[in-house]
């Protein structure tokens, strides 16, 4: 196995496992709400990613994390994930943890708008006072799908990241060497002290050294 074959496949990996956890996440709980409404006793939703979140576009971003995961396993003898594809489960994976995040902050309102619609009433047009009421009588707590569907968007970006790693170690490894300096290059530069460094008798001086 060559020294990047194994981002490559660790890759790929957290790009397929994570685009299973959205896909999960994205039907599974999201949000709970327990209501005490006066006069009207407890009550309890059950708020998932389909009915009152992203949960249909999470669902299509860990779709596209499983199509570059199965398409990176169908391209290992070509060089594994292009380009392309690494940046695609980057961006699929980071916009869908983001878009998990977002409701996890905005959470109360996504529960509140949703148990408003299930009254049968729109939630743009629900009075203030009463939506107040209801706001003091519910609590709202984060499911495990909203979880998931976080944890599956952060996994599906770091597959893509090792991803892009493999590909440039590639790109690396075929780019072509330098070509070595040839050993002979420089050979005829005169070595220090050679006979080309004495200085030459001025003229004249074999002359006057021959006459005495």
């Amino acid at each position: 196995m060559e020294p990047n074959d194994s981002a490559s496949t660790s890759g790929t990996a957290a790009i397929l496992a994570g685009g299973v956890l959205i896909m999960l996440g994205s039907t599974l709980t999201w949000a709970r709400l327990a209501m005490n409404m006066p006069g009207s006793g407890a009550k309890s939703e059950t708020l998932s990613g389909m009915n009152g979140g992203d949960g249909k576009m999470t669902l299509a971003l860990g779709a596209i994390a499983i199509a570059v995961a199965i398409a990176s396993m169908l391209l290992k003898g070509k060089g594994g994930l292009g380009v392309g594809l690494a940046v695609v489960s980057i961006a699929a994976g980071g916009f869908a943890a983001i878009l998990g995040v977002m409701f996890a902050i905005d959470a109360r309102t996504h529960a509140l708008d949703y148990a408003i619609a299930q009254a049968g009433q729109k939630p743009a047009e629900y009075p203030g006072p009463a939506r107040t009421i209801l706001d003091q009588a519910t609590a709202v707590t984060h499911g495990w799908g909203l979880y998931l569907v976080i944890l599956g968007g952060v996994v599906v970006a770091i597959g893509g990241i090792l991803a892009a790693v493999d590909l440039r170690a590639r790109l690396l490894a075929d780019a072509p060497a330098d070509a070595p300096v040839d050993a002979e290059e420089g050979s005829d530069a005169s070595p220090v002290g050679s006979d080309d460094d004495v200085d030459e008798p001025p003229a004249g001086a074999e002359t006057t050294a021959d006459a005495g």
